[in-house]
Formats: C-alpha cells, sequence, structure tokens
C-alpha cells in the first residue's frame, strides 16, 4: 500500500479564495479560464440538461422547496451537513 502525503503549496504561493469569494456577484468559470489560459469554451448547457419552464406553477414550488432546503444545509455546522443532506435526498 502506498503511505498518502498531503500537498503543500510552493512557498510564497497564494492559495487564498478570497479574491474569489470577496468579487461579490457570480463567477464564470469559462471566463476565467479564457483569461488564464487562452481557452475558448464550447460548452453549450442545452446539450447536457433539459430546458426548465421558469413561467411554471411546478418550477416555482420546487424553486421555494430547494430554497429552504439550501436556507437549512448553510445553517447548520459543516459536520451536520452530510447528515441533513442525506435526510432530504432520502425523503424527495
Amino acid at each position: 500500500m502506498r503511505e498518502l502525503t498531503p500537498w503543500m503549496p510552493e512557498t510564497g504561493q497564494d492559495m487564498s479564495l478570497d479574491e474569489l469569494s470577496s468579487a461579490g456577484g457570480s463567477w464564470d468559470q469559462f471566463a476565467t479560464n479564457q483569461k488564464l489560459f487562452g481557452v475558448q469554451s464550447t460548452y453549450d448547457e442545452d446539450i447536457y440538461t433539459t430546458p426548465l419552464d421558469r413561467s411554471s406553477p411546478f418550477y416555482h414550488q420546487h424553486l421555494h422547496k430547494a430554497q429552504k432546503i439550501a436556507v437549512e444545509i448553510q445553517r447548520v455546522g459543516i459536520r451536520k451537513q452530510s447528515l441533513l443532506i442525506l435526510s432530504i435526498l432520502t425523503i424527495v
């Protein structure tokens, strides 16, 4: 069996996420990859997902339920999050 060793950043390498978390607003991974690495994405959401009718009562009902679940997950401590998510998944 191979012994695992923790990864450590190089000396002086900034590994904080402060810049990303304090930006306020959304993070566009595709724009970031293009800016940092010159990669142009060909991702098309419609290929991988089913379009949602955001005006339907079904959508609004489930959106409200999802928002309540998200607030509850964020409210509890890290240790309880896994148990909470598991309990939610078993009743959905």
